[in-house]
């Protein structure tokens, strides 16, 4: 059964680049995301945390989910305010709610 991770470059940390990969173990959602170049050059500093929450499915290919095949999400839905995208809760009106705290 595929799963959720978030995947970014230790190095430079998870604000600076994050993807959302739908795989089926975490060695697989490394690998695909050092694949895309968008983590960097090096397998090595490519992390991946698997994401317990299922609203995060609705981000993914529904086709691709659907059909269990591995894919990686390089944009998905981001906070309009800080331009973060987060694996612990959903946006409300297109913000997170650390952005809408801050705005109330």
């Amino acid at each position: 059964m595929l799963k959720a991770y978030f995947c970014y470059n230790k190095e430079s940390g998870a604000n600076e680049c994050a993807l959302l990969v739908f795989a089926f173990t975490s060695q697989e959602a490394r690998y695909m995301a050092f694949k895309t170049s968008l983590l960097g050059d090096e397998y090595i500093e490519v992390m991946a945390e698997l994401i317990k929450e299922t609203f995060i499915f609705k981000y993914g290919n529904q086709e691709k989910i659907t059909k269990q095949i591995s894919h990686v999400v390089a944009d998905p839905p981001s906070c309009k305010n800080c331009g973060l995208w987060y694996t612990d809760h959903e946006l409300i009106n297109n913000l997170c709610r650390h952005c809408l705290e801050i705005m109330e």
